[in-house]
């Protein structure tokens, strides 16, 4: 029997690659390819699909965890839309068996989920709020987070929204990013509304949240309600881009989706997990990662 502190389920995506950088090699993470891999890292290479989670089995009767951290997803809303099954299998399915496993296995579950769950029509929702999820997506996970809360007496879900820089995929910051140093026009909406986090911060913020040892359900996002609008022109100030490429329009589609996703924080603000403001907290990423975009 292998004894390891964390397993990270997921690290070839963007929170997980972070949660593997932020534990620097005290886990075993798990990847679809062994080129996401950190160097000297620990790794298991497999791939779930659908509702073969075979490898689970297999994962567990070899080693033992302390923490076990979920990040595994289908975030794409319009493929969630198109592929239903795929969805739940990902964000409902795989929950509930993880679940049971912390529970056989006696490891504590994070699990990642989002603001998504909410309708959108109303600005700062709390863990009290009751959601009402627009999407294939939000329902899917929705349906995770009540499995493992129901599964998996010590377990917490986190509720997040993060932003940042990725190698891997094409992030709403790469997005303002790219095109405004391309000097391509882009447009921000000005009506759809969130509270966003740095993903580094969001590592930080779920490990704090396992050290203390908690259970239940958590937002984890930031302080200050932003259009995305609002985040491409700090992306613009903070990042010294030309904002004349930029330009802000309400979002108008016949595809609905929710407009306000900001989160409250309250219940982690009161257990002293506090980042700076967004401002501060671009400029310092700016640093923080410099060498990754030039």
């Amino acid at each position: 029997m292998i004894f390891k502190d964390y397993l990270v389920l997921g690290a070839s995506g963007f929170l997980g690659s972070q949660l593997a950088k932020t534990l620097n090699g005290n886990a075993l993470l798990h990847v679809n390819r062994a080129s996401d891999l950190l160097k000297g890292s620990d790794f298991v290479q497999f791939k779930l699909d659908d509702d073969k989670f075979y490898p689970l089995d297999e994962l567990f009767g070899k080693y033992r965890f302390k923490t076990v951290i979920n990040c595994i997803a289908n975030a794409d809303v319009e493929d969630c839309e198109k592929n239903q099954e795929k969805a739940f299998a990902l964000n409902s399915h795989l929950p509930k068996k993880l679940a049971r496993f912390s529970e056989l296995y006696d490891f504590k579950l994070i699990h990642i989920s989002t603001d998504a769950v909410f309708d959108g029509k109303t600005p700062f929702r709390s863990e009290l709020d009751i959601p009402i999820p627009s999407t294939v997506y939000g329902r899917s996970k929705l349906k995770g987070e009540q499995e493992v809360l129901e599964h998996s007496h010590n377990s917490l879900v986190a509720r997040v929204n993060f932003v940042g820089h990725s190698n891997r995929k094409m992030t709403l910051f790469d997005y303002f990013y790219r095109n405004l140093t391309g000097k391509q026009g882009v447009t921000g909406y000005t009506n759809i509304y969130f509270t966003p986090l740095l993903v580094n911060q969001t590592a930080s913020a779920i490990l704090a949240l396992d050290k203390l040892s908690l259970s239940g359900l958590y937002h984890v996002a930031g302080r200050e309600r932003l259009s995305k609008f609002d985040f491409a022109k700090l992306v613009c100030e903070i990042w010294d881009l030309d904002a004349s490429y930029l330009s802000g329009a309400p979002y108008t589609s016949s595809i609905s989706r929710a407009l306000d996703l900001s989160l409250d924080t309250s219940k982690i603000t009161d257990l002293g997990i506090v980042f700076p403001n967004i401002v501060d907290s671009l400029q310092a990423y700016r640093q923080a990662i410099r060498g990754e975009l030039e």
